[in-house]
């Protein structure tokens, strides 16, 4: 008991005295470190000898064109535009046949389809001749979708996810808080899983290479393993299985190389690398869900065992990821590309995801691209059309504009649910509400193509269940149509897009987020959604490609997670954006950094208000920003942070008075802070005009621009407007209309229709070549 006393009286002196803190000690960089290091531990190498490639193999590739990436096939580039076919299912009434057939015939030669590891086969004893059969579902597979598109071009999507056997130890299997919920899967941190993965990923990857029949139609490889979220782990928490605890134990000593280093990091003297485990008492676990980690944030040495486990678990799925990648890479002798579910900051909020580490798999040369559905949060409808996927976003789930800009592609799955069933199945989905109309599921398209287009990304049209969702011409058709343009825009404008707003994300500050509800929800989910409706022109991106120099085309930078930079970082953001007339937004608070620190980042002085639990921020009278509206938003906070001084204007007050969000405008630079965890539509808009930055619509409809495209997409029906900074030449697309020398276009749209305006110089976009749409 005396012990237990006496290691609390020490976490608490060390979590109040910040100089035993030692939080410059392990910084971003540092954690870098941590991840390249304990990947290279779990590195697998394969010792077989490599095939013979089958002589028409293709060789395929994602290059950089004018600082855009694209996918190259045999050296033609290729508009990235694929359909997917779920050969899950044995293609019932040969809807997935029909399907890319439908596609073949709109000029879409790209598909995706499924194929599991078989982790059942002793591939020791089965013989080369053998081998047909334990690939057999792969080989029907592919020839579902030849017998609709002979000259086809496949993506394969290999689920590495491995079952429990029925021979796999107890100790390898993921086990959860309840230990009565038996997962039937073995652990992503499992040697065993490690193991088994890349031994059987290469022989099935070997096989498709010598294989004359399989080779020269699939040109790339998409790991999947559940999307690379931790099993289950909303529903049913984080993994406490013995695999689990040993592989968190070994990145320990990478990080901490001795138990005083993990003692005087964790606070406890009584830790040790050989004592060190996940905590039951994880907060965001599931079980931990009815009430709310008392601080929000983690702050100090107490709570560092916490971040560790947030760090850990997104290294070990990195980790994993990365390992299977070069093994496709050295098997393929760099003919295959490489992409992954992975990424959604936006979407799984929460480092317990294992999502949280993109920057670093971002360096890795073996992965061409990252891949991700459309957000579920207003898929099935949001405030402004309820109960219908027509008027919602389909944002993206990851910082897409980050992924372009470090030489990959972001492909986005576009999972929607329609009303076509041309199965005798039952249409087997409840969660998500279809599209209800062919010219819905049309203009859905349209809008979801045309942010792909902007951002410079990829597609996949998704049957999920098999039951020929996209099961007719017209819908591939316009695909096809979209595809053309896509290609088209590409070749003959060629450039990279620039934006107006960057919406930034610091993945390494997201570890110490210790509750994935409310805040977490708030300041990526609802932020993004709300930029998408905010009429202005907005990339989506990491803070370290802000910080190195790679987002210098945006105006406002608005960061949601600035809660563990360093000085040196905060040297960088003054370097990159305390210039030109940038102006930087800061929300929520500062998390572990000191007052300084936040001093530093914004020229504005702190104090911390230790005792508040909720926000609440009442706009004053000013005229920096005018149009604020108080919207009477709160969010749980306990350490909200106050200004004190350096401000050039209040904006806004907490309701005891104190300023909780102030602007400080420099000659050649802003800085804002908003202590709160959401802005509204109105209030963005309002920020952005006192930056000087153009708002396109004034109404609430989803809009979607970069320098010389505008996608637009009707929430309302009704007359619209779109306007333009200064005069411009406008081509309305679909309908084939130019409008000359004008700063505004109206007109009239219906629920859930899409228009695509180019502007600029009208002969420079006829330049161009772009199809008409007919």
């Amino acid at each position: 008991m005396f012990e237990r006393f006496f290691a609390g009286i020490l976490a608490f002196i060390f979590s109040i005295f910040p100089c035993v803190n030692n939080k410059a000690e392990y910084t971003c960089k540092e954690a870098v470190a941590v991840t390249a290091e304990f990947a290279e531990n779990e590195s697998v190498a394969i010792d077989t000898p490599k095939p013979v490639f089958a002589a028409d193999m293709p060789e395929s590739e994602v290059i950089s064109v004018n600082g855009l990436s694209r996918l190259s096939i045999n050296g033609q580039l290729t508009s990235p535009v694929l359909f997917f076919g779920n050969t899950d299912f044995p293609n019932p009434n040969g809807v997935t046949t029909s399907q890319a057939g439908f596609a073949a015939d709109a000029g879409i030669h790209l598909h995706s389809i499924i194929e599991n590891i078989n982790y059942y086969a002793d591939l020791d004893s089965i013989s080369e001749a053998e081998y047909r059969q334990l690939y057999s579902h792969l080989h029907e597979s592919v020839e579902s979708i030849l017998e609709g598109d002979p000259d086809a071009k496949i993506l394969l999507r290999i689920k590495v996810t491995m079952p429990d056997t029925g021979s796999i130890p107890e100790s390898e299997i993921i086990q959860y808080k309840d230990k009565s919920i038996k997962s039937g899967v073995v652990s992503m941190a499992s040697d065993l899983f490690n193991e088994e993965s890349s031994r059987r990923l290469a022989h099935l990857v070997d096989y498709v290479s010598s294989n004359s029949e399989l080779s020269k139609h699939i040109i790339g490889y998409h790991l999947e393993n559940n999307e690379w979220f931790q099993y289950l782990y909303r529903e049913n928490g984080q993994d406490f299985s013995n695999a689990n605890n040993e592989k968190f134990a070994q990145w320990l000593k990478v990080k901490y190389p001795t138990d005083s280093d993990l003692q005087k990091a964790w606070g406890n003297y009584f830790v040790t690398l050989s004592t060190a485990t996940i905590l039951n008492n994880l907060p965001g676990n599931i079980y931990d869900n009815s009430k709310l980690y008392k601080d929000i944030l983690f702050y100090g040495t107490k709570t560092q065992k916490y971040v560790d486990y947030h760090q850990y678990i997104c290294d070990l799925t990195a980790a994993r990821i990365s390992n299977l990648a070069r093994i496709i890479k050295e098997r393929t002798e760099n003919r295959a590309i490489v992409i992954s579910f992975y990424g959604y900051q936006f979407e799984l909020y929460s480092s317990l995801s294992g999502h949280h580490n993109l920057n670093w798999l971002l360096s890795d040369k073996n992965i061409d691209g990252f891949a991700g559905p459309i957000s579920y949060r207003d898929r099935n409808g949001s405030s402004y059309a309820p109960n219908s996927p027509v008027g919602a976003t389909g944002a993206y789930m990851s910082t897409v504009d980050s992924i372009q800009r470090n030489g990959k592609i972001w492909f986005q799955e576009s999972d929607e649910r329609t009303f076509i069933n041309h199965t005798d199945k039952p249409y087997e989905d409840t969660f998500l509400t279809p599209i209800e109309s062919l010219s819905d599921i049309i203009e859905v398209h349209k809008r979801e193509l045309g942010d792909t287009i902007i951002h410079g990304n990829g597609l996949w049209a998704m049957d999920l269940w098999a039951r020929g969702w996209l099961d007719d011409s017209a819908i591939w058709e316009n695909l096809g149509k979209l595809s053309n343009l896509y290609h088209a825009y590409q070749n003959g404008y060629g450039q990279a897009s620039r934006f107006d707003v960057a919406l930034v994300v610091d993945e390494y500050s997201l570890h110490r987020m210790a509750n994935q509800g409310p805040v977490g929800d708030e300041l990526l989910g609802e932020m993004q959604l709300n930029l998408y409706h905010a009429g202005l022109s907005t990339c989506y991106v990491q803070l370290e490609d802000v910080l190195a120099g790679r987002v210098d085309d945006a105006k406002l930078y608005i960061i949601t997670s600035a809660f563990d930079m360093t000085d040196e970082q905060i040297e960088q953001l003054q370097t990159a954006l305390h210039k030109d007339g940038k102006t930087t937004l800061f929300m929520y608070n500062f998390g572990s950094m000191t007052t300084q620190q936040a001093e530093a980042l914004t020229g504005m002085e702190f104090k911390v208000k230790r005792l508040q639990s909720k926000t609440g921020i009442t706009m004053t009278k000013q005229s920096a920003v005018p149009g604020l509206i108080s919207d009477n938003h709160t969010a749980p906070i306990s350490r909200a942070m106050k200004v004190v001084g350096g401000q050039t204007e209040t904006l806004g007050k907490y309701s005891d008075g104190s300023v909780g969000f102030a602007i400080n405008r420099q000659k050649d630079y802003t800085t804002i802070f908003y202590g709160d965890s959401l802005l509204s539509v109105n209030n963005l808009k309002a920020i952005a005009r006192a930056c000087g930055i153009h708002v396109y619509s004034d109404s609430e409809d989803v809009l979607m621009a970069n320098q010389n495209m505008v996608v637009f997409h009707a929430v309302t029906a009704g007359e619209k407007a779109v306007t333009f900074e200064g005069k411009t030449d406008v081509w309305d697309y679909f309908n084939n209309k130019w409008y000359t020398d004008v700063d505004s276009v109206t007109f009239s749209a219906e629920i859930g229709e899409t228009k695509y305006l180019f502007y600029g110089d009208k002969e420079e976009i006829e330049n161009w070549s772009l199809p008409i749409y007919r």
